[in-house]
């Protein structure tokens, strides 16, 4: 009985899905669209961007705010409206702030001390002169010596942080770390099977393994990528121990069997190991085909025998196996 044959009202079918466009009771504004005019700002089958947008913003807020208001420009010290992000600034739909401003805001901002980083509405120095006032930790181009990160190079912080206010901590433009770095790095080019991801990929903490000023290591490493690989999984370093180590792990190249964003096969490996072994080892080399009692390499899974970090028998062979298979019976189970 609904218009266009919903089957219950549009403003209830967008919360069954979108639940966190509902206002708690602790919000302090309320953007009023939100409250069941979901369709005054989205189209329901698709529109401009992800959100579905009738119009693309600001236009989309000034056809309700005038942005030639006496109000709305002393608010943003007579600025231009039409050249901000209404989003950089303002939640779309309620706010624990009023204004329905962003969660975490640039403390001067907060303060109302616009001074800090403007003079006569415009900035005093470019970016890099006015964050370093009070972000000296951080390795500016002129330490020298780092792999900088592009934006934060060429002076322009504001691409990954809200000068103002924002959604995420330390200012990020979003929630979550990945999505401020999704708006570059695609990650469909960097996670080719999502079920495989690694684990900080999934849950988004691109921070985890990548510094996001500059580093000494390449790609913005945190630390060395063995380092980085041994801090969630010292009980694999424990492995290097063993009388028998596989090359690439013994000399911390974890990165030559698994992908750090995510593989191909279980475990973030690049392959699964019948062809990601066969890189390094032919498995038509007579002498290894030789040793493998004849039988045919190139379809089997080489992990089903032998370990592919370290053991303590020789040939990195698993140091429990099947009785026959260890004094070479074969043929008491093949033919």
């Amino acid at each position: 009985g609904q218009k266009n044959l919903l089957v219950a009202p549009a403003e209830l079918l967008c919360v069954t899905c979108h639940k966190d466009i509902t206002a708690s009771a602790e919000a302090k504004s309320i953007h009023s669209p939100s409250e069941g005019d979901c369709l005054d700002c989205h189209k329901p089958h698709g529109g401009k961007g992800k959100a579905f947008l009738t119009v693309s913003t600001p236009e989309l807020c000034f056809e309700c705010h005038d942005q030639n208001s006496a109000s709305a420009r002393a608010t943003h010290l007579d600025r231009d409206l039409a050249g901000l992000d209404c989003m950089g600034c303002h939640e779309p739909h309620n706010s624990m702030k009023t204004g329905l401003m962003n969660a975490v805001s640039h403390e001067p901002f907060d303060d109302g001390d616009c001074s800090v980083c403007h003079e006569s509405n415009e900035p005093i120095a470019d970016q890099t002169e006015t964050c370093g006032m009070c972000h000296d930790d951080l390795p500016f181009a002129s330490a020298g010596g780092k792999n900088l990160h592009a934006p934060f190079e060429s002076g322009e912080c504001s691409e990954c942080h809200g000068p103002h206010a924002a959604r995420g901590d330390h200012l990020m433009s979003s929630e979550r770390v990945s999505d401020t770095c999704a708006e570059c790095h695609d990650p469909g080019d960097l996670i080719p099977v999502p079920e495989f991801a690694h684990t900080p990929v999934k849950e988004g903490s691109c921070e985890r393994c990548h510094d996001s000023h500059g580093s000494g290591q390449p790609n913005l490493l945190a630390a060395s990528a063995a380092e980085l690989c041994w801090t969630c999984h010292p009980q694999v370093k424990e492995e290097q121990s063993r009388r028998h180590v596989h090359k690439p792990f013994a000399q911390g190249k974890c990165v030559e069997c698994h992908d750090s964003h995510g593989g191909n096969a279980p475990m973030g490996l690049r392959e699964e190991p019948r062809i990601l072994c066969a890189r390094c080892h032919d498995p038509e080399n007579a002498g290894l085909v030789a040793k493998h009692q004849g039988f045919p390499l190139t379809d089997v899974d080489c992990t089903s025998c032998h370990d592919a970090h370290a053991s303590n028998s020789p040939n990195l062979a698993y140091e429990e196996v099947h009785a026959p298979y260890g004094e070479n019976e074969c043929s008491a189970c093949h033919g």
